[in-house]
């Protein structure tokens, strides 16, 4: 196959993984469901939905640290929608309100 191809495979692949993530969130399976997001950002480090996601299923594991860390990624995204931004935004304080942050 050529780069060009796989390339463009990549996106379709990553967003399997999502699928299959959120899967996994509905069955309260969070550890499967990270394992499901890392692959996507690992096939597709642009994916902002698998970031945001991979962080929602570490809030439920209430890993906070990498809960913000996947929040972060998320907003230093090129193609972040504002609607994203702010539901990014919001997660992000409710994480740093369990860390007793703010």
């Amino acid at each position: 196959m050529h780069r060009k191809e796989s390339k463009k495979l990549t996106p379709g692949i990553s967003n399997k993984y999502v699928y299959e993530g959120n899967q996994r969130y509905v069955e309260q399976q969070y550890e499967e469901a990270q394992k499901s997001y890392q692959k996507a950002l690992q096939s597709n480090p642009q994916n902002t939905k698998a970031a945001f996601n991979l962080g929602n299923a570490f809030y439920r594991t209430r890993n906070w640290d990498q809960a913000s860390a996947s929040y972060r990624n998320v907003l230093a995204g090129s193609n972040v929608s504002r609607d994203m931004q702010a539901r990014t935004f919001h997660n992000a304080g409710n994480t740093l309100m369990e860390q007793k942050k703010i």
